[in-house]
């Protein structure tokens, strides 16, 4: 045999190779773990506004952009029962939305909200029963009921689940509401009801987790359904909370467990967006056949690290995925840990869904599930009550300007 044959046969040989293993991480959807660009920041500003002591434990604010240099957060106060609207740059609160308890206007148990504008303010409640709609006065001007309602034939791919669902968001885990002006529609968290009640996770990850929602119709215009692959093996996360954002018109979710993110109508579906600081290997599974006490579930959701949320910033046009990283249940002195003492980073994500950097907070300083957009900059609360800098009385935050040299 010539050498030159022996030399095309080794040239097959590889580009075979190569070819099987392209073709291998297209198939199991695998992230490679890259060293992104370090990342740093600047304090542009510091703002403190001073609040009832009771009124610091906000599970989320909604900043309302007025225009470029005056912003107002607003936030829902369960001490008692109200919208509080704080202008930033004014650094008082001024004005506040009461919620009925008593009458046909009642407002039960909000576990998330959306700011449309004074007079649409879209409200989950507790338990994904109800949506409502009220104004500035606390009026409910509508509502949809999810008692007994059934998702479309046309939405039904899985027989394996009862087809009775429920919309909401629980801002506390930093799963919100979006609404989209163009097309009307409410996107909201999608939870699908399964027969197996025991043992929820595999059926969640084979289920619709995010959809469009009609407000004129009352109906689902679309559901977001595919989960990677990691989800569906014999051994799979524990995950329940599934973090979205509007990104450019189109839904981008987060997965806690996974490097990728969901993007809605990506010819790919998922793009690969891991952290330097989150390892495969440090992931937990369990048997899909046994998820776990739930005791086992919330000391996961404190010691894992995660993908815990994801930010769009319309001002620059980017994403930012907050990465918590992984911490010990309980400290030197045998008392259990909480996530907001874990160091945790931000990655920039561009628009073409490349990693542009990663910053790493090492300081218990900052609330990472209350990271925001604003014109001026990226604002995060320092309402981290595990910080030696805490103050029950204030409302304090950093407007950070990214440095990318």
């Amino acid at each position: 045999m010539s050498n030159k044959i022996r030399t095309l046969k080794h040239l097959w040989k590889l580009y075979l190779l190569l070819f099987l293993i392209t073709a291998c991480q297209e198939t199991t959807q695998d992230c490679l773990i890259a060293d992104h660009k370090a990342l740093s920041f600047s304090i542009k500003k510091s703002y403190s506004i001073p609040v009832d002591s009771q009124q610091y434990a906000f599970d989320a604010y909604f900043p309302i952009v007025e225009k470029e240099d005056s912003t107002i957060l607003a936030s829902y106060d369960p001490v008692n029962h109200e919208i509080n609207f704080f202008w930033l740059e004014g650094r008082k609160r001024v004005a506040t939305t009461k919620l009925l308890h008593d009458d046909y206007n009642a407002v039960e148990d909000p576990y998330a909200f959306f700011y449309h504008n004074k007079d649409s303010i879209f409200i989950s409640r507790g338990g994904y029963f109800s949506l409502y709609l009220i104004n500035n006065k606390g009026e409910k001007i509508n509502e949809w009921d999810f008692t007994e309602t059934y998702l479309p034939d046309s939405l039904m791919k899985n027989n394996e689940i009862h087809p009775t669902y429920s919309l909401g968001a629980i801002d506390k885990y930093g799963v919100h509401f979006k609404y989209q002006v163009a097309t009307k529609e409410l996107i909201a968290h999608l939870h699908v009801v399964p027969k197996d009640q025991d043992n929820t996770f595999p059926y969640t990850y084979r289920s619709p987790v995010v959809a469009r929602f009609n407000i004129t119709t009352g109906q689902l215009n679309k559901v977001i359904a595919p989960f990677p692959d990691m989800y569906l093996n014999d051994r799979i996360p524990h995950d329940m909370f599934f973090p979205f954002e509007l990104f450019n018109g189109k839904i981008v979710l987060t997965f806690p467990s996974s490097h990728q993110v969901l993007i809605e109508d990506h010819p790919q579906s998922f793009a690969c967006l891991p952290s330097t600081f989150m390892k495969t290997d440090q992931i937990k599974l369990y048997d899909k056949n046994n998820g776990g006490t739930i005791d086992e579930f919330w000391q996961g959701l404190t010691t894992n690290p995660s993908y815990s949320n994801i930010v769009s910033d319309p001002y620059r046009n980017l994403l930012y995925r907050i990465v918590k990283h992984d911490i010990e249940y309980k400290d030197a002195n045998g008392k259990v840990n909480n996530s907001l003492q874990a160091t945790w980073s931000l990655m920039v994500i561009d628009s073409d869904f490349q990693v542009l950097g990663e910053i790493k907070f090492d300081e218990v300083k900052y609330n990472f599930l209350h990271v925001y957009a604003l014109p001026q900059g990226v604002l995060i609360s320092k309402n981290n009550v595990h910080s030696d800098e805490f103050q029950e009385d204030i409302l304090e935050f950093d407007l950070l300007k990214i440095e990318y040299e």
